[in-house]
């Protein structure tokens, strides 16, 4: 989050795109098709010869191949950040809770709100159970367990 919040604007488009990545009834992510039709009515927006529009359609290939090949098959929810105009600037961050719907920014900085949102909404917590024999921990982050430890304890004897 602080590397986007550091981002120097430049005199060129800032891709912000934001999927649900979770998978269909057949296994399958939908969202490329989305993302294709929308990168391709915003890129008509820039003159077509003009510095903007190259950087726009660099990025926008980048993105596509990127969700071509680059999803981890955990990912529930996708943040792109894209600049190519500003030293090739892309960021994504994957995650296991999804974006309530898929969302493209376009502007002169990275749009975070709904990461933010994402951020808040699923809090990192620590559960511990102990008894006199053992304690676990259990980390959360998503609404899952992402990380379990589980270590003895010694009993006090007076």
């Amino acid at each position: 989050m602080q590397r986007l919040l550091n981002f120097e604007n430049v005199p060129a488009p800032v891709i912000s795109l934001y999927l649900d990545a979770r998978v269909d009834q057949h296994g399958q992510r939908n969202f490329l098709p989305w993302v294709r039709k929308q990168l391709t009515e915003r890129g008509q927006t820039y003159d077509t010869h003009s510095p903007a529009r190259a950087s726009f359609e660099e990025d926008f290939v980048r993105i596509a191949r990127y969700l071509e090949n680059g999803l981890q098959t955990e990912a529930s929810g996708v943040a792109i950040f894209a600049c190519s105009a500003a030293k090739d600037y892309f960021e994504v961050g994957q995650f296991a809770a999804p974006f309530e719907r898929h969302r493209l920014f376009v502007h002169d900085r990275p749009h975070l709100y709904p990461l933010a949102r994402l951020i808040d909404q699923y809090r990192r917590y620590a559960v511990v159970l102990a008894d006199t024999n053992r304690a676990r921990i259990f980390v959360f982050a998503a609404g899952r367990a992402i990380e379990k430890k589980t270590s003895p304890t010694s009993r006090l004897n007076t």
